[in-house]
């Protein structure tokens, strides 16, 4: 229910802000990466439970639009470099977390051993990914001289 929500919007905007921290720290504000996240949940939830869902293609087409829609509006965004600048670093981020602690914490219906083989997997990627981040944050904190740090963040030794 409720704490499964709160789970993946927390962990899609923890997350979003180490997959952003990757690539460029200075746009990371706000709270977009759990609104993602809980938007791909949805596509997990329906992904798990898609023989016992009502309204299954509605929804389906309803999640599919929405992520089009954001995508095309992402990528004309930062084409265009309006203001305010658009992490969709964290977004991505975000958005991949969602689907992931989504296909771990929704309950499955029809519980099989291919869902705990979903479920497995699906851990590994999450902890790989934030493995991942982590490692890149401290590799680019160890290599960029301090002075640089504040200026250009993208140095790598």
């Amino acid at each position: 229910g409720s704490l499964r929500v709160l789970t993946i919007y927390l962990a899609g905007g923890a997350t979003g802000v180490l997959g952003a921290t990757c690539v460029n720290p200075n746009l990371i504000i706000g709270s977009s990466a759990g609104g993602y996240s809980l938007l791909l949940s949805n596509a997990s939830d329906l992904i798990v439970n898609y023989e016992t869902s009502t309204y299954r293609r509605y929804r389906s087409i309803t999640i599919g639009i929405l992520v089009l829609f954001d995508i095309v509006y992402d990528i004309v965004h930062v084409m265009c470099k309006k203001k305010p600048q658009v992490s969709w670093q964290t977004h991505l981020a975000g958005a991949i977390t969602g689907l992931l602690i989504g296909l771990i914490l929704f309950k499955c219906h029809d519980n099989t051993a291919s869902r705990k083989s979903i479920f497995w997997i699906c851990v590994i990627l999450y902890c790989c990914l934030v493995i991942a981040f982590i490692i890149i944050i401290i590799q680019i904190e160890r290599c960029t001289p301090s002075n640089q740090m504040m200026f250009q963040y993208r140095y790598f030794c």
